[in-house]
């Protein structure tokens, strides 16, 4: 039995800077405003100036995207970069994530991005999952509209997470941590919505789910995340990171979703994202250097449809929660 202890917090609602170079952020506002996990929002208009490091840091995370052009691309990048080196998540959309109006500076030169474009096209296809990933959660579908815009030849940057495609091919959503520093995402999509400009990303899809998943998933500095590869009965693997790097993770599995505390051991008391009916300790891992560890069993046709969840012993901190 897993011996974790540590007391349970509730959930704090994001301040968010919401730094953009568009005439339609106000639907991005209120798109993330409709969500309860943001508390705030702080509307910058970077087409016309360059938010501060300070101003930065005075926010849980920041959205930043363009229409029109940055103020100064060069001094925002270098302003982004020196935010995620102390720690701060960034998301970045498009079309800042094309290469024709994106941002310069040291976010680009340096590899911090979680994505390699080329020029703004337009994508078609929805959403194709490439796999659980807590960006995905309660993501069940995104159109992006007539237009669909995006970035071409989009793929994962170095050392980043292609976490789900469009259906023509182009990477949608991406991300990864540099080293030493806070989370970078791209998602590869324009945030307003139809709601705006009906050709725009279709609002009754889950764009704006995406959009905050994101923001949450970049201000928790990665946190355990679990990418499923493999179909259930067979061989399978599950790819864990965002872990204490040398730290011990749990794999735990029940028969469905659900939110039962861990019953025993130093996480006691802990909400997982998994039902009692079933719920046990099915893997003890330690994680590299890096904070990743990698589970490759044989699942039998007796355990499909059950759900997996990761804990790291270290935090007492919990993955996403992915089926078989």
């Amino acid at each position: 039995m897993l011996v974790l202890w540590i007391a349970l917090g509730s959930a704090q609602a994001m301040d968010v800077m919401h730094c953009y170079a568009s005439s339609y952020a106000s639907d991005t506002t209120s798109k993330l405003l409709s969500d309860g996990r943001v508390s705030s929002v702080t509307d910058y208009n970077c087409g016309g100036g360059t938010p501060t490091l300070d101003e930065l840091l005075a926010h849980d995370a920041v959205l930043f995207y363009s229409d029109s052009s940055f103020s100064d691309r060069t001094a925002l990048g270098n302003v982004l970069a020196d935010y995620v080196d102390a720690g701060g998540g960034i998301v970045e959309a498009v079309f800042s994530v094309a290469d024709n109006i994106r941002v310069e500076g040291r976010l680009l030169t340096d590899g911090y991005r979680a994505m390699e474009t080329g020029s703004q096209t337009n994508c078609s296809g929805g959403l194709v999952s490439l796999g659980a990933h807590p960006i995905l959660d309660g993501v069940a579908s995104f159109e992006g509209g007539s237009s669909g815009y995006c970035a071409s030849s989009a793929v994962a940057a170095p050392g980043a997470d292609r976490i789900a495609d469009w259906g023509s091919g182009e990477a949608l959503v991406a991300a990864h941590v540099p080293s030493g520093a806070g989370t970078v995402v791209a998602l590869n999509f324009y945030p307003p919505s139809s709601d705006i400009r009906s050709d725009f990303w279709t609002s009754s899809t889950d764009g704006a789910t995406m959009m905050v998943n994101a923001l949450e998933f970049a201000l928790g500095g990665g946190g355990p995340s679990l990418v499923t590869d493999g179909s259930c009965p067979g061989d399978m693997e599950f790819r864990m990171s965002g872990l204490t790097p040398g730290g011990d993770v749990a794999v735990l599995s029940a028969a469905a979703e659900g939110s039962q505390a861990i019953p025993g051991g130093p996480c006691a008391g802990i909400a997982s994202g998994l039902d009692r009916r079933g719920l046990g300790l099915r893997a003890l891992l330690r994680a590299d250097g890096a904070g990743e560890a990698v589970l490759s069993p044989r699942i039998p046709d007796s355990a499909c449809g059950a759900v997996i969840q990761a804990l790291d012993v270290s935090t007492c901190s919990l993955s996403n929660v992915a089926p078989l």
